[in-house]
């Protein structure tokens, strides 16, 4: 919600117009400042014209009633100067017609003076015509600002005669204004209506979709919000989204190489466009500025942003989002009725695919605007598959993806029959690296001098835009200014060429991402003296999806007692690689804000070592199964600690639990399937069965509602009527005697031929019958 902004503008005062030496140069980058406007202009430009924001108000007061005020007191209303009279009439003309809904006109009277707190013992002779001189000269300075000037005069009595009179003027006589009864209900109005817009009285709960809508986009407002040096890419993303060809361009700026799998224009095929790079070079800030050029633009765009929540690495989830985006924007479009939303979240994987494709033909062949669908990072899908994606694509749909170079990923998407148009990420060239250097150094009120800045830009890696970015940020913290030029000169000047992946992999230098990474995490390491920090760190690259904060805590506490001050000393000094993202209930969670940190930490802390991360992993273990209260989190967390660990027979017996209530169905199945024995079932002699009183009970498979007879023998999906009977192999044979076998949920033994216990053949689902010979058993 963005602040609420009540600004009553006096229809005569405009404020202090700063010149551009008066304004530092970062807060003019950061705020696009425009000279020669006010503060209080620039503040109603920034806080709510350029963002259209809802919640800013504007209150104009009727200028007739300057007539009725005295001349001495009228320049405490009145403006001098010609320039912002001129402004202050194009301020509100503006707002009148881009706002019209927010501007509000109130009228009020003059109503004698306000007594000073002064004696007239204390007033000055001619009080009125120097208080007029002074004000003009000043051209509504505020009292503040003439302190904070006042400092910077250099004559002692000069400096005295100002402060004196600036704490003058907040004492003397003021006009006294009355008749504000509408001004004030009119603005108790509009606060009233902005927090119930925001907060209404008849609220919904918020849905797990919408609270992963916010997180997305919120991750998306924070990486695209300033992108430096990389004007030509967006701009040939755009040519891209408007024309639908990727060819349409003749010269490709942001390459030397560019793959093309060209656009049809026999058949009007359209290709996806890729966007590739190294780690760090900028893909998901690039995305992200795109989304908010293509916003402004009037497209529907749809973002989804691998990274900016906890399920946001799960493909099932992506398309659910993406489904339920066309649903919402294209209802007609997509023929979907309120049904259709419901039965959304129960689809499998493999439906959800086949209604996205079904979808996206439908809405290709009638809409007139194109929709851009946007999908970045899809090389981090926990579970990598492009088969979502339609084999021939027409229309005004445009899909756009990205990739880290030379991974399996991108050449699986690359050999897809939707043949795709791969953009490269050129290295960025001096101008751009000089500028993102000073644009960052400045957010901080540092910088560095021209050799210094030469020889940072001129690091072989400073063509990686994280990487200049780190480094920038290890040169804010470096406390010795004299030796700022030998800390950079500190960073080698080359990468070994003779070092191979897989020959001496562990041999990198500094200016590599991941060296330079793991030099600050060494140093914030080692200037730790309690240790902390490298466990936190070590946690949250074993957690699934990262920590609470809270969660940190307390199991740091459960090794030792955990001391708030060492804790905020760690915290404070990896905040800038942590970021919060929410998870589905709303709630802020600890995870790292890139994952070159998560690899850097896991090969040089963990160094993949088995008992290592082992006993990390029994931390979080421990403390989710004995501690934490939160099914919620329980839920998410647990099984996959529990899997990576080797505790299957835990991990069932959770799952088959009512502690797993909170986890989603297709999770469940997803992690049964995986524990199910692939052996192949050559003699089948012992089929799965169910016995006479499990058949009747519910949750026995970690289904739900509906009774165990009805669910698969293996993930507990619903399955009506069995494909066909189920095996055990020869290792898993639960009885070798003819005439017994064993319930496959609580594991009595039931004789087969018992006319009125006889227990009945176990079912298996559709998806876990695959070749229809593999073996029945879930487990160790």
């Amino acid at each position: 919600m963005a602040s609420m902004a009540d600004n009553p503008i006096n229809p005569m005062k405009y404020g202090w117009m700063p010149s551009p030496d008066q304004v530092a140069d970062s807060i003019v980058q950061k705020y696009k400042w425009i000279f020669p406007l006010s503060i209080t202009h620039m503040e109603i430009l920034h806080g709510a014209y350029r963002q259209s924001n809802p919640n800013a108000a504007f209150f104009i007061r009727d200028s007739s009633m300057i007539d009725t005020i005295p001349q001495e007191y009228q320049h405490q209303f009145c403006e001098n100067n010609p320039l912002s009279n001129l402004q202050l009439q194009t301020l509100k003309d503006r707002l009148e017609q881009t706002m019209p809904n927010q501007v509000f006109h109130y009228s009020c009277q003059y109503d004698g003076v306000v007594a000073s707190s002064l004696n007239e013992q204390e007033k000055p002779r001619e009080w009125s015509e120097f208080s007029l001189q002074l004000s003009s000269y000043l051209d509504g300075l505020q009292f503040n600002t003439l302190y904070r000037y006042s400092e910077k005069i250099r004559t002692k009595s000069l400096r005295s005669v100002v402060q004196f009179w600036a704490d003058y003027i907040s004492k003397v006589d003021e006009a006294n204004l009355i008749g504000l009864d509408d001004f004030a209900e009119k603005v108790l109005q509009f606060f009233k209506t902005a927090i119930e817009r925001h907060y209404p009285s008849n609220q919904e709960a918020i849905s797990p979709y919408q609270i992963e809508y916010a997180s997305h986009e919120l991750f998306m407002q924070s990486r695209g919000r300033q992108v430096l040096g990389r004007s030509n890419e967006i701009q040939y993303i755009v040519d891209y989204v408007t024309t639908g060809n990727c060819l349409a361009i003749e010269d490709n700026p942001a390459q030397e190489e560019t793959s093309y799998h060209d656009h049809d224009s026999n058949n009007n095929s359209i290709c996806p466009l890729v966007i590739t790079g190294a780690s760090g070079m900028g893909k998901s800030a690039l995305m992200s500025a795109c989304v908010l050029t293509l916003q402004k633009m009037n497209f529907n765009v749809f973002y989804h942003f691998i990274g900016a929540s906890p399920n946001s690495t799960s493909v099932h989830e992506m398309i659910l989002r993406s489904c339920l985006y066309m649903k919402d924007h294209y209802r007609e479009e997509t023929k979907a009725n309120d049904e259709d939303l419901e039965s959304l979240n129960q689809k499998t994987t493999s439906e959800l695919f086949h209604q996205f494709r079904q979808w996206i033909q439908n809405i290709a062949s009638t809409i007139t605007t194109p929709l851009v669908l946007i999908f970045d990072a899809v090389n981090q899908l926990g579970h990598f598959d492009i088969s979502w994606l339609p084999n021939d694509l027409h229309g005004n749909i445009r899909i756009l993806l990205s990739a880290i170079d030379d991974s399996s990923e991108l050449s699986k998407i690359l050999e897809h029959p939707l043949r795709s148009h791969r953009l490269q990420l050129k290295q960025l060239d001096i101008s751009a690296r000089e500028e993102i250097a000073i644009h960052i150094l400045a957010e901080y009120r540092k910088s560095l001098d021209q050799i210094q800045l030469n020889l940072l830009i001129s690091c072989p890696a400073a063509y990686n835009p994280l990487w200049l970015a780190l480094a920038c940020e290890e040169l804010r913290v470096f406390g010795i200014f004299e030796q700022v030029t030998d800390k950079i000169k500190s960073f080698p000047d080359s990468v070994d060429n003779n070092c191979k992946s897989g020959l001496c992999a562990a041999v990198r230098s500094v200016n590599t991402l991941e060296g330079l990474l793991r030099e600050i995490l060494e140093r914030i390491i080692h200037e730790d003296n309690h240790g902390i920090a490298i466990k936190i760190l070590c946690l949250l690259e074993i957690s699934k999806h990262g920590l609470y904060e809270v969660e940190l805590q307390q199991v740091l506490d459960r090794l030792e007692s955990l001391q708030m001050l060492a804790w905020a000393q760690a915290y404070r000094a990896l905040k800038p690689f942590l970021r919060n993202c929410q998870n589905n209930y709303g709630v802020a969670i600890l995870d790292f804000f890139h994952r070159s940190i998560s690899k850097t930490v896991r090969n040089d802390f963990l160094q993949n070592d088995g008992a290592t991360m082992k006993s990390y992993r029994q931390m979080l273990i421990d403390y989710f199964e004995n501690q934490c209260n939160d099914l919620k989190r329980v839920c998410l967390e647990l099984p996959h600690q529990l899997l990576e660990a080797d505790e299957k027979k835990k991990l069932i017996e959770f799952i088959r639990s009512k502690k797993s209530i909170y986890m989603p169905q297709h999770q469940k199945q997803s992690y049964l399937r995986r524990l199910r024995c692939h052996n192949i079932c050559f003699k089948k002699d012992k089929q799965a069965v169910i016995c006479h009183m499990c058949q009747y009970k519910t949750n026995g498979l970690g289904q739900g509602s509906f009774l165990n007879r009805d669910a698969c023998i293996v993930c507990g999906a619903f399955a009506p009527s069995p494909k066909s009977p189920v095996y055990y192999c020869m290792r898993h044979i639960p009885n070798p005697l003819p005439h017994w076998n064993k319930c496959a949920i609580c594991g009595k033994q039931v004789q087969i031929n018992a006319p009125s216990l006889k227990p009945i053949d176990a079912k298996i689902c559709m998806i876990c019958y695959g070749i229809g010979s593999m073996c029945a058993y879930v487990g160790q």
